[in-house]
């Protein structure tokens, strides 16, 4: 378990993402991430469309559960 207040490095570094909501503290998003992994340039795994697409739900959902 990795515990990270950055959407890019939860992307980046995360097999699934969990965030929760302020207390009483629930799951806001449950997201596995399927980018590939291993021998992948780091700036390579930034680059598709669908890194910036999951960082960007990520960050948005972070957003929405502090503000409630």
């Amino acid at each position: 378990m990795f515990v990270t207040h950055s959407a890019d490095e939860a992307v980046f570094l995360g097999s699934r993402i969990v965030v929760l909501t302020r207390s009483p503290g629930t799951v806001a998003l449950h997201l596995p991430i399927t980018l590939p992994r291993g021998d992948v340039d780091a700036e390579a795994l930034r680059g598709p469309r669908e890194f910036a697409e999951l960082r960007a739900e990520v960050a948005h959902t972070v957003k929405a559960a502090a503000a409630a």
